[in-house]
C-alpha cells in the first residue's frame, strides 16, 4: 500500500471512476458531521501560518479493467447483502394488520416473480435489491408506501396513484434519489403496483 499527502479536490476533479461498494455506503457522513467539517475548516482559515486541514484516509484500488472490477464488486457487494439479510428479523418492522395483509400478498409475488432479489428489513421498512434495482416497502397505518427506483417519465400510464418522486431520497438508500411512490391501500391496488414493478425491473435487465 502506497500512502500520499494529496489534496482532496486532486482526487475529485480527476479522470478516474469511483465505485463505491454497498457495504461502505452505511459510512456516509449526516448533516451533523459535515457542519462540524466545515466549522473546522473554517477555523483553520481564519488561523495564521499553513492552511490545510486533514479530513482522512482514502483506500482505493486502481485498474483499468472497470467492467470486471465492477462486476466483482457488485458479487462482493451482493454477498454482503446476503449476510446482513441474513442477520435481520422481518418480524422486528412494525406493521398494522391491513399493512400486514398488503405485504404478505406483495412479499409472495416478489419472490415468485423475482427470485433473485435480496430482502432487506431496516428499522421501520424492508428494502429489495438486485443490481441497479431498489424498492423499499414503508409500511403506513392503513398500507404501504412503495418507492420503487423507475424514473416517472419511464412509467407506462402513470395515474394519480403514481408519484414523481424525483427530488425526494429513498428512506433507506440515501444514495439513490427519484423514482416513483405508490401508496398502496387495497387488494384492488395491488396489480398496478406490480405492474411499476414488474417495468422497473424490467428496464434494469434490459440495460443489464
Amino acid at each position: 500500500m502506497k500512502a500520499q499527502h494529496v489534496f482532496f479536490p486532486k482526487i475529485m476533479n480527476g479522470a478516474a471512476q469511483f465505485v463505491i461498494p454497498v457495504f461502505q455506503r452505511d459510512y456516509s457522513w449526516m448533516e451533523e458531521n459535515c457542519r462540524q467539517l466545515w466549522k473546522d475548516i473554517l477555523l483553520i482559515a481564519e488561523a495564521p501560518g499553513e492552511r490545510g486541514h486533514f479530513i482522512g484516509s482514502v483506500v482505493y484500488i486502481q485498474s483499468p479493467r472497470l467492467d470486471a472490477d465492477t462486476k466483482m464488486i457488485r458479487e462482493m457487494e451482493r454477498d454482503e447483502l446476503k449476510v446482513r439479510a441474513a442477520s435481520r428479523r422481518l418480524d422486528k418492522v412494525e406493521m398494522t394488520d391491513e399493512a400486514r395483509f398488503l405485504f404478505d400478498t406483495l412479499q409472495d409475488r416478489i419472490k415468485t416473480d423475482f427470485p433473485e432479489v435480496i430482502e432487506m428489513p431496516e428499522s421501520k421498512s424492508i428494502s429489495y435489491h438486485a443490481q441497479d434495482f431498489f424498492l423499499e416497502v414503508i409500511p403506513r397505518k392503513r398500507g404501504l408506501s412503495l418507492l420503487v427506483g423507475i424514473d416517472y417519465n419511464e412509467v407506462d400510464g402513470p395515474d394519480e396513484k403514481v408519484e414523481d418522486t424525483a427530488n425526494y431520497s429513498f428512506v433507506t438508500n440515501a444514495s439513490y434519489q427519484g423514482g416513483v411512490l405508490i401508496n398502496l391501500r387495497d387488494q384492488d391496488q395491488m396489480e398496478h403496483a406490480m405492474r411499476v414493478i414488474v417495468q422497473a425491473h424490467t428496464l434494469i435487465s434490459g440495460a443489464g
